[in-house]
């Protein structure tokens, strides 16, 4: 990997982790943090269970 590419996907990750801290807080402003974490754990059960049938 050289490092113009890594340099992109260190900036790639540091966007994806701004864009869900800054979704997180909106969550939080409309609901519980107990409700956010169970819709994250929903969301997160929802998109595990495709990949369960194929093992």
């Amino acid at each position: 990997m050289s490092k113009v590419q890594a340099n992109c996907l260190l900036l790639l990750a540091a966007a994806f982790w701004g864009f869900g801290n800054v979704a997180q807080k909106t969550v939080l402003d409309h609901l519980d943090p107990l409700s956010a974490v169970g819709m994250r754990c929903l969301i997160a059960g929802l998109m595990a269970a495709p990949l369960t049938g194929l093992e």
